[in-house]
């Protein structure tokens, strides 16, 4: 016999409540606006479709980082399994956006995304 659970956690520091579904970082509630957070991990999914990439930090925690404008034109652009810096942009109730991302050892047309454009 065999069950299959599904596990929220929740955990409140300074004001602030993260979700998280089977250590997948689902939703961040925050008491501000917007607040720009680093993470450091490898990619293990790229959706370019869903506008999506699925990241584990160095900390263990598996983060889904959504992508608009322009960085959602160059998602296709990360090469699963590769080492990448992001910088993301977390709104109360919301998903975190990506605001820019670093690569250094990925063979990627993008390595380098400022907010608005590649450098290779």
């Amino acid at each position: 016999m065999s069950f299959d659970m599904l596990i929220f956690v929740q955990v409140q520091v300074a004001g602030r409540r993260a979700t998280f579904s089977q250590g997948l970082l689902t939703q961040w509630v925050g008491t501000g606006s917007a607040e720009e957070r680093a993470y450091f991990g490898t990619v293990i999914e790229v959706d370019a479709k869903s506008r999506v990439l699925k990241v584990i930090s160095t900390d263990g925690a598996m983060l889904e980082v959504l992508a608009d404008g322009k960085a959602a034109e160059h998602l296709d652009k990360i090469p699963l399994n590769s080492l990448i810096d992001l910088t993301v942009e977390i709104k109360t109730g919301t998903k975190p956006v990506i605001k820019s991302w670093k690569m250094a050892q990925a063979q990627s047309p993008c390595r380098i995304f400022d907010g608005s454009r590649c450098i290779p």
